[in-house]
């Protein structure tokens, strides 16, 4: 199921996915390859670091003018004519050579020739694949047929597996073929569509332009969905019609129709159940040409999956909008992730330039990725800080330190209840709140095990948990100092962006979007991520020091006005919008 890796070259997503197939596989019989080893077609020899660690010699075959163009091989020659003494080897590794012989009888031979007699021969070839390195492109196997063949040869078969399932093997085909859907005749209006995991899609008008949004399966609210809304409430209505469609019922829906913005609920299901998946991007076809919509916005990857798809078969143009990066994986999200990559988009957008980098890292891609960075709606009104301290018994003159996040182990809101044990044994007039609950159904024990630790540690009525609240904005004025703690790369946090608009001071992980928002010890401080010592210590500094919370809090505030206004990504969107539209429309 793989193209031969030959060297440094790209790979292209098809191979990227079968080539991580094939890598996992070796690694189930690493043990086989002890003693001389013969890799036939090494191609730039990639698994000899996988599975050649106890290998006496490692010897590479290949062609002369190998079609990889860079082999590094150790002898050239031909699997026809092996050029080795019989009985030269403890094991053999050939990877996707077979289907490039013209007499793969003769191979089979050969091999059983140069191994010794109680040597192994790891062999993968493809039964799916699209051509590739033509013209010397010449069978397709089954392991009926490769059965047949060793045995004929007089070897002993041991076991024959497929390196994937029939998810990963529709994935790769899609990813391969994928220029044929750039090929579907255009027709009807073009369409935008934003949308998240959960979301759906928008689309806008043109006379006024008509956008559909597309958001994923997430009826709930978090950080993609609060974009979401500050999108909607800043566009132009004057110019631009949005609607959404959402791809899954939930509590957020009230809060995008409270917006006056369409809100279409079209259940997609699981992506592998492939009959009802059909039958989804047929509805949003038909919503698509009905609403006369003119773009189509995906949010993220099972959004694009569904709008993008949608948007190519009515011939409109999409943006693709990454609120973090979609990753090549053999999971169910990898193959969504991989599909979502392979659909054509008019525009791929990124949240921020960790995200756009990381796009290209991923997938090895030359696609253009615009940044166009979240913004949110500064709140026109403070709410009064002393109403929310009451309701939590939380004392007057008490520091309030608050981190806003969903409970979940990347957050790192455990970190965060370390480094408040190392505050609490120093300052005894400090409280702390974890202000959110888990979502979308994910690890909800979590919070069990956080609130465990919390007594453990004698926490209990210095460290609150709020549980999910869609007040925040009380939160963010009532606290001193807001902390963001995430142990992995947090794409493009907007709690940091609603910090800063409330003019508070900020800890967050120097790791990920926080380096484009946080100026080092200007609007807060940067620490390293899982570092409960150097948080505790950052949060002390701002304890200790009301002035300078005051300070940071007035730049942050400025940073917020001049960069992460909504108008401002709204205002990116609208003339990204007009261009597609009067390009598709002019075409």
């Amino acid at each position: 199921m793989t193209d031969r890796e030959v060297g440094p070259l790209p790979w292209t997503w098809g191979s990227k996915i079968s080539d991580q197939l094939l890598r996992d596989g070796l690694r189930r019989v690493e043990a086989l390859f002890q003693g001389d080893v013969l890799d036939l077609g090494c191609g730039g020899k990639p698994y000899r670091a996988i599975v050649g660690s106890s290998a006496k010699r490692w010897i590479g075959l290949d062609r002369p003018v190998a079609a990889s163009g860079r082999p590094q091989a150790d002898v050239f020659g031909t699997a026809m004519a092996l050029p080795f003494r019989p009985d030269s080897f403890d094991a053999v590794l050939c990877t996707q050579v077979l289907e490039h012989v013209p007499t793969p009888r003769q191979v089979f031979k050969e091999l059983y020739q140069v191994l010794k007699p109680a040597g192994a021969l790891v062999l993968t070839t493809p039964q799916t694949n699209p051509l590739h390195e033509e013209p010397e492109d010449y069978f397709r196997f089954t392991s009926h047929g490769l059965t047949f063949l060793a045995q004929e040869a007089g070897l002993n078969v041991v076991s024959i597996e497929p390196l994937g399932g029939a998810i990963a093997t529709v994935a790769q085909m899609v990813v391969w073929h994928a220029n044929w859907i750039r090929r579907i005749p255009r027709f009807g209006r073009a369409m935008h569509a934003a949308a998240k995991a959960s979301i759906g899609w928008f689309g806008l008008k043109l006379d006024r332009l008509s956008q559909l949004y597309g958001r994923g399966a997430v009826g709930e609210r978090g950080g993609l969905e609060v974009v979401l809304l500050q999108i909607l409430k800043s566009l132009d209505r004057s110019a631009f019609g949005p609607g959404v469609a959402v791809l899954e019922d939930g509590p957020f829906i009230a809060e995008l129709r409270e917006t006056g913005t369409p809100t279409w609920v079209i259940e997609s299901g699981r992506v592998r159940n492939v009959p009802r998946a059909a039958a989804t991007i047929m509805r949003l076809t038909r919503l698509v040409t009905e609403e006369g919509i003119d773009v189509v916005h995906t949010m993220n990857a099972k959004a694009h999956l569904y709008g993008g798809s949608a948007a190519a078969v009515c011939g409109l143009p999409c943006v693709y909008h990454l609120h973090g990066v979609p990753r090549p994986s053999l999971t169910r999200d990898g193959v969504v992730s991989a599909l979502s990559v392979a659909l054509p988009a008019a525009r791929t957008v990124a949240c921020s330039q960790f995200v756009a980098d990381g796009f290209r890292e991923a997938w090895y891609s030359r696609r253009a990725v615009r940044v166009v960075r979240n913004g949110l709606i500064a709140p026109t009104l403070t709410p009064s800080p002393g109403q929310l301290r009451a309701e939590l018994r939380i004392p007057d003159g008490a520091t309030l330190i608050v981190m806003v996040a969903r409970l979940q182990r990347w957050k790192g809101v455990h970190v965060f209840i370390e480094a408040a044990a190392q505050v609490a044994r120093l300052r005894s007039d400090v409280h702390f709140l974890v202000v959110g609950g888990a979502l979308f159904g994910l690890e909800e024990t979590y919070g069990l095990d956080l609130r465990s630790r919390v007594a453990t540690l004698g926490l209990d009525g210095t460290v609150v948990f709020t549980g999910h609240r869609i007040d925040v904005d009380r939160f963010f004025a009532a606290a001193d100092v807001i902390v963001h703690a995430s142990i992995e790369p947090d794409p493009f946090p907007t709690v940091l962006l609603e910090a800063m608009a409330a003019g508070k001071p900020v800890v967050a992980s120097d790791l990920g979007g926080p380096r484009e928002i946080v100026i080092e010890g200007e609007t807060g401080y940067l620490v390293p991520p899982d570092c409960a010592d150097r948080l505790a210590e950052s949060i002390l500094s701002l304890i200790e020091n009301p002035d300078l919370r005051l300070r940071m809090g007035r730049a942050g505030a400025a940073r917020f006005g001049a960069h992460f206004g909504a108008g401002r990504m709204a205002g990116e969107l609208q003339a990204m919008y007009l261009q597609l539209v009067t390009h598709s429309r002019s075409g």
